[in-house]
């Protein structure tokens, strides 16, 4: 017969496996021999009394940064080196990335590695565009890693590593980018310096807060290992949005199947897992058509928003980008356009993940589709910035909307979700 003390733990591990799976996609392997103390290890650090303390705080924590970065070290893996997999390699540098070059307008390439773990992978990039650019200053080139392990990104950010993880690079090649020190190896600060590390979600249904608009190439590799089928496919389509046309996704081999990819990118044939956004592939949305708008706005409709703000100038050219977006947004509820509406509000967060206004208006829209799940992600951020404001406070391209009323406005939506 079980004991109260096995049940209590049962009851943990579940609430523990629904978190992840629930916040970040991910499923673990109960025969990894490390579960037990991982577990235990996450207990305390929340600090809580009891087993059945520690179970209501899984199945009642949100997915705040600190909760996610504390998981993260548990269950996610840093191991990786300098141009791992030669195949994936031969690739960029005599398919991928020329193509991309002689295809770039105004000499612009944005490049995203996901799950980027120490940073090998995009500092690999960043070596092997400085290799195939005679005139790499005159491009803007803007490369970005992201991770949900704050231990990995402080050394990706610090830029040295241990021999072993240059134990592919050719002697040249470390020769040239390399200082040794010690047995340590410092990243020479112009390779360092020109790629930007963040902490990310993928399943956040949000790109990083400071990267580009779009992307032409995202890496995602060795990340679909840690996740269930369902959070594969939101993360493929998700990131099929946030490409440019032309743009490439890759995977690794082993992650690499076709079905996921059918409702964005089409039928595929191809063994090698890199794939390629086509204008006619087929762009299914992840979201219904959307409602109405609430909020109000008299400005003029009719500009355009700028397409490309990789490389604003000023911050007052940003904050009009924001401003013409949203009105945009107004615009296309005002004309029955829902999906341009969504589309317009998606393009401000892009811009600015803190705009307060956009979060609140995109989850009525999601709240009266009853995607109950995204509405809450959009208001708990909202909640969040709005608490770190005074009620006066006026928040931008509102009409003199007061936080105060802005949070009335978040709570009526809130009462009316359906659970």
């Amino acid at each position: 017969m079980m004991n109260e003390e096995m049940a209590q733990r049962i009851d943990l591990y579940e609430a523990l496996a629904q978190w992840l799976q629930t916040h970040l996609g991910f499923h673990w392997d109960h025969r990894d021999p490390n579960l037990a103390s991982r577990i235990e290890r996450l207990c305390q650090h929340i600090k809580q009394p009891s087993i059945a303390a520690c179970t209501h705080f899984w199945r009642t924590a949100p997915p705040t940064q600190s909760i996610i970065e504390m998981v993260a070290k548990e269950f996610t893996i840093g191991e990786s080196y300098f141009f791992r997999d030669g195949q994936f390699f031969d690739a960029l540098r005599h398919k991928i990335l020329p193509e991309l070059i002689a295809n770039a307008k105004d000499k612009h390439l944005s490049i995203w590695s996901v799950g980027c773990s120490r940073g090998e992978e995009i500092y690999s990039i960043a070596i092997v565009l400085r290799e195939l650019l005679p005139d790499y200053d005159q491009w803007h080139i803007q490369l970005l890693g992201t991770d949900i392990n704050p231990d990995v990104l402080a050394t990706a950010r610090a830029g040295v590593f241990k021999k072993w993880s240059l134990r592919q690079m050719p002697s040249l090649t470390q020769q040239r980018y390399f200082t040794e020190n010690e047995q340590e190896y410092a990243l020479a600060p112009f390779i360092r310096d020109s790629v930007q590390f963040q902490f990310h979600n993928l399943l956040s249904g949000l790109p990083p807060s400071n990267g580009a608009p779009s992307y032409d190439l995202i890496l995602l590799r060795n990340v679909l290992i840690y996740l269930n089928k369902p959070s594969i496919q939101r993360a493929i389509e998700f990131l099929y949005h946030q490409l440019k046309y032309g743009g490439w996704l890759i995977t690794t081999s082993a992650e690499f199947d076709p079905q996921y990819y059918q409702s964005t990118f089409g039928k595929l044939t191809q063994a090698h897992p890199w794939v390629k956004k086509h204008q006619g592939s087929p762009h299914t949305p992840v979201e219904k058509a959307q409602p109405n708008l609430i909020i109000e706005d008299s400005a003029p409709l009719e500009h355009t928003p700028i397409q490309n703000t990789m490389h604003k100038d000023t911050q007052a050219e940003l904050e009009e980008e924001i401003k013409q977006f949203f009105t945009l947004a107004i615009k296309a509820q005002q004309q029955k356009d829902q999906d341009k509406a969504k589309k317009a509000l998606r393009a401000c967060l892009y811009l600015d993940e803190d705009f307060i206004a956009a979060h609140i208006a995109l989850a009525n829209l999601l709240n009266k589709e009853q995607q109950m799940q995204a509405a809450q992600r959009h208001l708990k951020h909202a909640k969040k910035l709005l608490d770190a404001l005074d009620d006066h406070a006026l928040l931008p391209h509102t009409n003199g909307m007061k936080a105060v009323d802005m949070r009335t406005w978040l709570n009526t939506i809130e009462r009316s979700l359906v659970i």
